[in-house]
């Protein structure tokens, strides 16, 4: 369940989705995740939290937690991720692919 998932970095998250790949966009279409709802999150407007508005942060919550998991199953270091999915990292650093998560 999203509703349990820690919030995203919005600004990281704005920052990447402006990067992604056109394939990275079709998944992120496909769950539902929009580039304008992250970026309203991001620069943080207020929004009206009915359903819709759940509807839409579950779908970038997901999208959000798929690109940290992926990039565990692809055996990244820890440190690395930490880095690219918190303000302040765990330490180490980015590989700087720009169609990975929010490097």
């Amino acid at each position: 369940p999203t509703h349990r998932l820690r919030e995203p970095d919005w600004e990281l998250f704005a920052s990447a989705f402006a990067r992604f790949s056109p394939s990275r966009r079709k998944v992120a279409e496909r769950v539902g995740a929009e580039e304008r709802f992250v970026c309203l999150k991001a620069e943080g407007r207020p929004m009206n939290k009915g359903a819709k508005y759940l509807e839409h942060l579950s779908a970038a919550k997901r999208l959000w937690s798929a690109l940290l998991l992926q990039e565990l199953v692809d055996e990244t270091p820890i440190p690395v991720v930490l880095a690219r999915y918190t303000r302040h990292g765990g330490g180490g650093g980015g590989s700087g692919n720009q169609d990975r998560g929010p490097a």
